[in-house]
């Protein structure tokens, strides 16, 4: 009966350890859901910004805007994983990187990627948390913007680039490199309407406000990607730890009969051998 009982007790714990991982699993899965809804919202706010500096441009074109004379280092925003049981998902947004995290600032977004930046012997100039709910996205976004222009006002850096993660259906997340400082003009087409917005700020000044309203709407995109691509992974890691339990239980549950059927043969051979003896 040891062996048997020895057999039941790992199947219930491991069976309880199934349960705690499908709760992780939903939760994932529901987490992935609301960040790749909430992207519909972030990108049409990027679109109005966007649109709006296309029609700016047709009255005040980029080149006559002031530059900035600094010549100040890249930042590096690496926007990693928050919660651990994500797979490989911060070592990749390391990767993405590559060898521009020597010599350059590197801010970091996400405690594991902290961590692992300490593992490796990197000291990120600024860390934050990733948010834990998606409410907290845009808070996060101005305070990585604060950090941003605080080091770009004392001129020691003159362009930024962030890389994330973008989730892609039944596939690994896609990794991003994209810069977003200084904002590239030509990326947006200039819009000539017949009738010019009313302006009620020079053209120039509206340029550059608009400019940091899409620096806030390109980190608030790569936030909630990344929102999303962690929990994806996690929901993928969580369902390949749940297939491999599932095969556990199944190859205990056939071991727990064999045993028992060992167990109940042993008790009638010594009770026939006792009747036996009686004899």
């Amino acid at each position: 009966m040891q062996r048997y009982a020895q057999i039941h007790e790992r199947a219930r714990s491991i069976s309880q350890l199934g349960n705690v991982i499908s709760a992780m699993r939903g939760v994932a899965a529901a987490r992935a859901q609301q960040g790749r809804q909430q992207l519909k919202n972030v990108q049409k706010y990027a679109d109005i910004v966007a649109e709006a500096i296309s029609q700016v441009l047709a009255i005040a074109p980029a080149d006559k805007l002031a530059r900035n004379n600094h010549a100040g280092r890249a930042a590096l925003i690496l926007f990693c994983a928050e919660h651990g049981f994500a797979g490989a998902f911060s070592e990749k947004i390391y990767a993405g990187a590559g060898s521009d995290l020597a010599g350059n600032m590197v801010l970091i977004v996400g405690t594991r990627g902290l961590r692992l930046a300490h593992a490796r012997g990197l000291a990120p100039t600024w860390s934050t948390p990733l948010m834990s709910q998606l409410a907290n996205a845009a808070a996060l976004a101005d305070r990585i913007v604060a950090e941003l222009y605080r080091h770009l006002h004392a001129g020691e850096v003159d362009r930024v680039d962030v890389v994330y993660a973008r989730p892609r259906a039944q596939q690994e997340a896609e990794i991003i490199r994209q810069r977003i400082l200084p904002l590239d003009y030509s990326r947006f087409a200039t819009t000539c309407k017949a009738l010019p917005p009313i302006l009620n700020l020079p053209a120039e000044s509206l340029l550059q406000r608009l400019a940091g309203e899409y620096l806030f709407a390109q980190l608030n995109e790569a936030i909630v990607h990344t929102f999303a691509a962690e929990n994806l992974a996690r929901l993928q890691t969580m369902s390949a730890a749940h297939e491999n339990i599932s095969r556990r239980i199944d190859s205990l549950s056939q071991e727990e009969r064999q045993a028992r059927q060992t167990e109940i043969t042993a008790e009638i051979v010594e009770l026939a051998a006792g009747a036996e003896g009686l004899i």
